[in-house]
């Protein structure tokens, strides 16, 4: 059941996994590595593209077409994770240095929306994946069948939340709506939606333990290290624009 929710990073099944052991160690340094770098450009990008609005010069610009391109850019690393059994470093980095680009697009956009939302999605973040941390510890890295059911169930709900609204919003031709922040039917999505990437941190943890138990999974350090930064970006994504909604309300 856990291949269900497992994001590309963590897809093992086709792989030939080292039977030498990973390290917890070596796993925190390098997600650390790639959580700073992605950091560090975020707030490059997204002091380029406040500079830019204001001057009105980021319309077909080299940046705008960076930014368009950069959630392509990750996709296409994802799918490439899929198909190696090793996920060389320089590819972490420019999975890394791609959603740093999108996430503080993303950012400079909802920063307008109220101050503080930024910081204050920062630091859900970062609670949130202690938290997970510290459950992970609690449980001793267990899992059980009732957990994962419960995160399908979410995923179930999500689902049906939005095909509902798509249904509704071609039979009133008010598509354009569909999602916008302001909608409840958008915070409820949200809201689900970083539920599902909590939960799945902690799985992926229990992966992490289930390997390192098993003295295996050396060469799969930066699939670990790349996938949980994933779940990070996902959950600050999350919420943003919960903290948007918020604020608009």
């Amino acid at each position: 059941m856990r291949d269900l929710i497992k994001n590309p990073f963590f897809y093992f099944d086709n792989k030939v996994i080292s039977s030498n052991a990973l390290s917890y160690r070596r796993v925190a340094i390098k997600t650390l590595f790639l959580t700073l770098l992605s950091v560090i450009v975020a707030i490059y990008y997204w002091s380029i593209i406040i500079d830019k609005s204001r001057s009105d010069t980021l319309s077909g610009s080299l940046h705008a077409w960076i930014m368009f391109l950069s959630p392509f850019v990750a996709i296409g690393v994802s799918y490439y994770s899929l198909q190696v059994e090793r996920l060389h470093s320089s590819i972490a980095i420019i999975f890394s240095i791609s959603v740093g680009v999108f996430y503080g697009s993303f950012s400079s956009i909802f920063d307008r929306a109220g101050t503080g939302i930024i910081l204050n999605a920062a630091v859900c973040t970062f609670i949130t994946f202690i938290s997970c941390l510290i459950v992970s510890i609690v449980t001793n890295g267990k899992v059980n069948d009732l957990f994962l059911k419960f995160i399908i169930f979410c995923v179930s709900i999500i689902c049906w939340i939005f095909a509902y609204n798509l249904i509704m919003s071609f039979l009133f031709l008010h598509w354009e709506n569909l999602l916008a922040p302001h909608t409840k039917t958008s915070l409820i999505i949200t809201i689900i939606g970083a539920v599902i990437a909590a939960s799945i941190t902690i799985v992926e943890l229990s992966i992490i333990k289930d390997l390192r138990d098993e003295d295996r999974g050396l060469e799969q350090e930066w699939n670990l290290a790349t996938g949980l930064l994933f779940n990070m970006v996902w959950i600050y994504l999350c919420y943003i624009f919960i903290i948007a909604w918020g604020k608009r309300k």
